[in-house]
């Protein structure tokens, strides 16, 4: 299955595509009673960036229809830099990810945004977790953000944090390497500061 879209209407000239134009799309339809017009999914092809001779960036977006709705939603794409976003399109400037990365944004959900599963993992503890879920990150508070890591274990360390490096670094200043590092900080601005003596 190929798709081939030019930017000029007569076969045999070309001119060229621009950023944004849509190359193709596959739509699935389905029948709702009264018709087969009802979009269930779709996936579009999408010129991202400027294209030239030789060269022609592009994304992937994955559309998919909520109970009731009359269209589908985009859920996710993966851009010309093999970025992928999923609940968002796009990332600011102020974020250093020029190359492949993920962007998860949930919207105002404040539920797990990542769950992991194993089939045989059994732990019960089902007020937090669905049984076979032995680990999870979500915000901290509702409207304040954070970070929370949740880990469950019927009978092992629930949460193991392994650091390691290569060379030993013996010095005993403050520059020194470690295994393992925390850093906490405060907002200062738009950016941040280290936090005061007494601070928590």
């Amino acid at each position: 299955l190929a798709f081939v879209k030019g930017g000029n209407g007569t076969i045999g000239s070309h001119t060229v595509v621009t950023d944004g134009e849509a190359l193709g799309n596959i739509v699935a339809y389905g029948d709702d009673g009264s018709d087969l017009e009802s979009i269930a999914a779709q996936i579009q092809f999408e010129v991202d960036g400027t294209p030239g001779t030789g060269d022609m960036p592009g994304r992937m977006m994955f559309f998919t229809a909520a109970d009731g709705a009359a269209a589908s939603t985009e859920r996710m794409r993966i851009d010309a830099l093999g970025r992928t976003f999923i609940g968002d399109t796009t990332v600011g400037t102020s974020v250093d990810m020029a190359t492949p990365g993920l962007v998860i944004n949930q919207a105002a959900g404040d539920k797990h945004i990542l769950a992991l599963k194993s089939s045989n993992v059994t732990h019960g503890v089902t007020t937090v977790a669905e049984t076979d879920t032995y680990g999870a990150i979500l915000k901290v508070a509702e409207a304040d953000g954070g970070l929370q890591l949740i880990g469950i274990s019927e009978s092992e360390a629930a949460m193991h944090i392994r650091s390691i490096y290569t060379t030993d670094d013996t010095g005993k200043a403050t520059s020194a390497n470690a295994a393992m590092e925390l850093n906490a900080q405060k907002k200062d601005g738009t950016g941040v500061a280290a936090m005061g003596s007494n601070a928590n």
